[in-house]
């Protein structure tokens, strides 16, 4: 809770849940935060799908539609993600996105009493 309770009292941050076209069920969420530092940035922190809807595009779909608001609405121009490296499904998602390595950290993240490596991704949109 205290992850996304942050959201609330900071104005770069985003959360939103995505939904079904014409109806009110949430199937995940979007949680990221905007950057404008150099060039206008967001950084994708987390996409999660219910499971019972993944694989069908709604993944995909959010992300496009994320960036196409971001691109046209907020002028934004690059996007980031960082996924572990051991996360085969996640890294090939990114990269069916047009997500591109651009970093690698090693042993980053403790992750299921491992330290893990991270993978910095980048879109420019």
């Amino acid at each position: 809770r205290k992850k996304y309770a942050e959201v609330a009292i900071c104005t770069n941050e985003f959360f939103a849940g995505v939904h079904l076209a014409g109806n009110d069920r949430m199937i995940g969420i979007l949680k990221g935060s905007l950057r404008h530092e150099s060039k206008d940035t967001v950084w994708i922190s987390s996409i999660v799908i219910d499971a019972r809807y993944q694989g069908k595009g709604f993944g995909r779909m959010t992300i496009d539609l994320l960036l196409e608001y971001l691109k046209n609405g907020k002028h934004m121009e690059n996007a980031y993600i960082a996924v572990i490296e051991e996360n085969e499904q996640g890294r090939m998602f990114w990269e069916r996105l047009e997500f591109t390595e651009v970093r690698k950290i090693e042993k980053h993240l403790k992750f299921q009493e491992k330290y893990q490596n991270v993978i910095i991704m980048h879109k420019n949109f």
